[in-house]
């Protein structure tokens, strides 16, 4: 079993920045929608841990999907490079950059291969996503 990691550093209208840490060492960056409240398709969830599953997706390909996230669902790691590629998810990169003048999340579907690489399909794993200075 895995423990994945999710350290929020900063958030602004243009997403909450973070880094994955799987197993004590940080090696991905993400990014997630602003903090909305836990709204749907609008918000980052809030913090806590959650069991998650890697699992098949068919827009997607292989993903997290994190289960028991208070008043949501469908919560899932799938690449992506800016907060228009994601409702409330979390977008996985090997690094920060621009994209038309927004903040985004670069090379993230390397970034979530190699994550996935790293997971044995039939375990569970706990992914625990700290606030902004936690």
């Amino acid at each position: 079993m895995a423990e994945i990691v999710l350290k929020r550093i900063m958030s602004g209208t243009d997403g909450t920045a973070g880094a994955i840490i799987i197993d004590g060492w940080p090696v991905y960056v993400a990014l997630e929608r602003p903090w909305e409240e836990n709204k749907r398709n609008v918000s980052c969830i809030p913090p806590g841990t959650y069991p998650c599953t890697k699992e098949r997706h068919g827009k997607f390909g292989t993903v997290l999907r994190l289960h028991d996230v208070k008043e949501r669902g469908g919560i899932l790691v799938h690449s992506g490079n800016t907060i228009d590629d994601s409702r409330g998810c979390i977008l996985p990169g090997l690094s920060f950059g621009l994209i038309l003048g927004r903040h985004a999340v670069l090379d993230s579907k390397k970034a979530k291969a190699l994550i996935m690489s790293k997971l044995d399909a039939d375990e569970r794993h706990t992914f625990e996503v700290r606030a902004v200075g936690g």
